[in-house]
């Protein structure tokens, strides 16, 4: 392999996927679960959307895909990359693109395969809950490093590492290009152990009626739940984010317990800077919830406020 450490690596959805797989694979073990879906979900144009939503969900069903708490959607379409992330605990789904584009299709894609899976396992689904975001990421600056940016943004997420966010800034994303490249050949001599499968019922899946209807009501926001800039508000989404997200609620009271944090639902105050458990403050599944402007109505409380 020595003789093509001078070649380059063509970035696309397959390559994409791969190096977030195997980052993936090396965080087994944290108290974040994270998966990486394989491209051929939103990437093939030359396939109907009916073939693609049976191949997500096989992938999903085999997979026990939604039960991960961060879910990779890479994506390759008309020769440009880019990443859709969903973090299902915090009902939050993030368009990354280096083109600063949205492509609405897309998002509704992901959340009928997410819907699609809850109907087969007969429970409920509302694509409503989730609130859908577009940061400013690192913007490209020519027509070919979009993959290595989708690499960028997804391994923030997944490491939490400062390191790579400054890459844009010194201008080595072919040295990028060369650690993608180099991390991928490695894996291929490791016996490295797949990803759990799961029995679902074959005859049920033949037999599966794939209607799906998603209707996303709420606008794709510019703007994130954090104070910050979207690439520290993608690193806080790692290993220690469910650790280190405190309900304010429970935390002034004293009752903290965050060992369950995971299977709570979460609500962000912007005006308070911090996150609160829907049942803390009276939020249930049936209300209506305004993610984008809700505000804690005790967070100027200097009690409250940070």
């Amino acid at each position: 392999m020595d003789g093509y450490n001078d070649i380059d690596l063509y970035m696309y959805g397959s390559t994409i996927c791969a190096y977030l797989s195997i980052l993936c694979h090396e965080r087994i073990g944290t108290e974040v679960t994270m998966y990486t879906c394989e491209d051929i979900i939103v990437s093939h144009n030359d396939e109907n959307e009916l073939q693609m939503l049976k191949t997500g969900l096989r992938e999903f069903l085999c997979r026990k895909v939604p039960d991960n708490d961060v879910v990779f959607f890479p994506v390759c379409k008309n020769s440009h990359c880019y990443v859709i992330v969903v973090l299902t605990k915090l009902y939050t789904v993030l368009y990354l693109d280096s083109l600063g584009l949205v492509k609405r299709k897309d998002l509704s894609f992901v959340m009928k395969i997410f819907k699609l899976y809850a109907n087969f396992n007969d429970q409920e689904f509302d694509e409503n809950r989730y609130s859908y975001y577009a940061p400013g990421v690192y913007r490209q600056t020519n027509g070919y490093n979009c993959g290595a940016y989708a690499c960028m943004f997804g391994e923030a997420i997944i490491l939490g590492d400062n390191s790579s966010y400054t890459i844009p800034i010194n201008g080595n994303l072919e040295e990028y290009r060369i650690h993608i490249k180099d991390k991928i050949l490695e894996y291929m001599h490791k016996n490295s152990t797949l990803p759990n499968e799961y029995d679902f019922d074959k005859l049920k899946f033949k037999k599966f009626l794939f209607k799906c209807t998603i209707n996303i009501q709420e606008s794709v926001s510019k703007e994130i739940p954090f104070r910050g800039d979207a690439m520290t508000y993608l690193g806080q989404i790692a290993s220690t984010y469910w650790q280190s997200v405190e309900c304010s609620v429970c935390e002034k009271k004293n009752t903290s317990d965050n060992s369950h944090n995971i299977t709570k639902q979460w609500v962000y105050c912007k005006n308070g800077n911090h996150w609160l458990h829907w049942s803390c403050v009276g939020i249930n599944a049936t209300k209506e919830l305004p993610i984008d402007s809700y505000t804690f109505p005790r967070c100027e409380d200097e009690q409250f406020s940070e």
